[in-house]
């Protein structure tokens, strides 16, 4: 069971006993007894001032950035480069001496495409590939010799 009070004025109540007395449900309908009236008032509601509600907080002052310093050019230490060094000589004996293993290896092709991918200047001035380790030039003998390495000979 469900308890609930509801309050009505007294016209709405003699509303409420004449719905509840009809046909279908017979009640005896007392009217309710009125008190005397007072006289009704419009009062504006009380609204409290903002002010009174909120704590007082003390205005606050703007923060200012401290003034920026320009930046003293950033120059990156000097590199130190490390003293140039001399190329390994090698002779011609040496080169031959050490594709004759690549060769032995049964990597022969790949020793001739090696040595053709250099050129020299013939007496006539025209620039040919190399067909022999006779015609490779002296500046390019420590790039022979990397490829020689590359294919698997000792240097």
């Amino acid at each position: 069971m469900i308890t609930m009070t509801i309050e009505v004025s007294p016209e709405q109540a003699i509303e409420i006993a004449r719905i509840l007395g009809s046909p279908n449900n017979p009640m005896p309908v007392q009217p309710a007894p009125t008190a005397p009236a007072l006289p009704v008032q419009q009062q504006a509601p009380v609204v409290p001032p903002i002010a009174a509600s909120m704590p007082q907080v003390p205005p606050v002052a703007p923060v200012q950035a401290p003034p920026v310093q320009p930046a003293a050019p950033v120059t990156p230490p000097p590199v130190q480069q490390a003293p140039p060094i001399a190329a390994r000589k090698y002779t011609q004996d040496e080169l031959a001496l050490a594709s004759r293993p690549v060769c032995e290896a049964g990597r022969q092709t790949e020793l001739l495409n090696l040595l053709h991918s250099f050129t020299y200047t013939d007496s006539a001035g025209n620039v040919q590939p190399v067909q022999s380790i006779q015609q490779l030039p002296e500046e390019s003998y420590p790039a022979f010799a990397n490829g020689i390495r590359a294919l698997g000979g000792k240097i």
